[in-house]
C-alpha cells in the first residue's frame, strides 16, 4: 500500500471527520483534483510496484469503480483515484487504487488530504463499461479449463451489477453449438445453505474423498443436524457438489442462471434498496454423453460468485434486529 500527503492552504469549519468533509467539499474537492493531475502527470506519490512475474497461476485481483450515486453527490464527493492500467494477465507495473481522507492537523484548524494507494493486477475507472470489464477478465480464460470470478465490496459497490452485466454478455460469449450443460446455483445465508435452481431446498455440506467440501440436497423430512447424524445425502450432486439441472445448450444454462439469480433474498438497507443479503454461487459446465465436466480435457468450467455486501457500522443504524444479524454474519 502507498502513502502520500498533500496540504490544503486555507481553514474553515473542522468539527467532526463528517462536518469537516461536508462543509468543505470544494476545498477538499480541488486537494483531490490536484492529486488526480499529480497522478497524470510525471510525478507519482509512491512507486508502483511490480506484479511477481510466474509461471504458476495466481488469483488476479481487478478493481472497479462505480460512479456516485445521486445522493451521495449532493451529499459528499469522489475520492477515489485510478492509477495504471487494465491488463488483467500482464505483467509488469501493477495499478492503483487511491483513496483520499480529508484530515485536520494538530492546530484544528489546518486540513490536508491523506492519499492511501491499494495495488491491484487492474483498475476499472467508473467510466469503463461492463463490457470492458468482461473482455480483459474473461476474454482469453474462458476458452477452456477451469475459472471463478469472485465479486467481493462493500454494499451498494455495484457487485451484482457487475456480475449480471457479465452474465449477460455470456449468453452470446458461449459456444452456440449443440451438447448439454450442467448448471448449479447456491445461496449462503450464515450458516444455511439452499438450491436456488430447485425452490430453495436445503442442502447440507459434505467433504468427499478427496477432500473437497460438496454441496448436497437434504432429504425433505431432514434438518442439517439430522442429516449429520443420520449421513444421508440426497440428489446426485454436479462437478462442484451442488445439486444441478442438465440442460440443452448454452442459452438454457443462462436462463437458469438468471432465474436463479431473481431468487436470492434481498432487502433495503441504509445503503440501497434491494441490496442482496446472502452469498450465490452459480457454475455452468458443458459435460459430454457420460457427464463428464469440471473443466475434464480443458473443457470449460466456469464459476461465478457474488458475496453479499459488508457494512459500516453507521449503514446499519435504521436496521431492524434480522438486517443487523445478517450484516453481522456478512461481515
Amino acid at each position: 500500500m502507498g502513502n502520500a500527503t498533500s496540504a490544503i492552504e486555507t481553514s474553515g469549519d473542522c468539527h467532526g471527520t463528517a462536518a469537516r468533509r461536508q462543509n468543505n467539499r470544494d476545498v477538499f474537492g480541488a486537494g483531490v483534483s490536484a492529486f488526480r493531475q499529480e497522478l497524470s502527470g510525471d510525478g507519482c506519490p509512491a512507486p508502483i510496484p511490480l506484479r511477481e512475474a510466474s509461471t504458476r497461476a495466481r488469483p488476479r485481483v481487478v478493481v472497479r469503480k462505480r460512479p456516485l450515486f445521486e445522493h451521495e453527490a449532493t451529499q459528499d464527493f469522489d475520492v477515489l483515484s485510478c492509477q495504471g492500467g487494465t491488463d488483467v494477465w500482464g505483467e509488469g507495473d501493477a495499478a492503483a487504487l487511491w483513496v483520499t481522507r480529508a484530515m485536520l492537523a494538530a492546530d484544528h484548524r489546518t486540513m490536508y488530504c491523506e492519499h492511501h494507494g491499494f495495488y491491484a493486477d487492474a483498475v476499472f475507472g467508473e467510466a469503463a463499461s461492463t463490457a470492458e470489464v468482461y473482455n480483459a477478465v474473461l476474454g482469453g480464460p474462458l476458452q477452456h479449463g477451469s475459472t471463478t470470478v469472485l465479486c467481493f465490496g462493500q454494499t451498494g459497490s455495484g457487485k451484482t451489477f457487475t456480475l449480471a452485466g457479465i452474465i449477460d454478455i455470456l449468453r452470446e460469449a458461449l459456444p452456440s453449438g449443440g451438447g448439454r450443460w450442467r448448471v448449479s446455483a447456491l445461496e449462503v445465508a450464515g450458516n444455511a445453505v439452499t438450491d436456488l435452481l430447485h425452490a430453495s431446498a436445503r442442502c447440507v455440506l459434505r467433504d468427499d474423498a478427496g477432500r473437497c467440501t460438496r454441496a448436497v440436497l437434504l432429504p425433505a423430512r431432514e434438518s442439517a443436524a439430522e442429516a449429520d447424524a443420520a449421513g444421508e445425502v440426497g440428489a446426485e450432486p454436479s462437478s462442484s457438489g451442488a445439486p444441478c439441472l442438465l440442460v440443452g445448450s448454452a442459452a438454457e444454462a443462462i436462463d437458469a442462471i438468471v432465474d436463479a439469480a431473481r431468487r436470492r433474498s434481498t432487502h433495503r438497507t441504509g445503503v440501497h434498496d434491494a441490496s442482496s443479503r446472502t452469498h450465490a454461487v452459480y457454475q455452468l459446465e458443458p459435460v459430454d454423453s457420460e457427464g463428464t465436466g469440471r473443466g475434464a480435457g480443458g473443457r470449460l468450467c466456469l464459476t461465478l460468485v457474488d458475496l453479499a455486501g459488508s457494512e459500516w457500522a453507521r449503514d446499519q443504524v435504521s436496521h431492524e434486529r434480522a438486517r443487523r444479524k445478517e450484516a453481522q454474519e456478512v461481515n
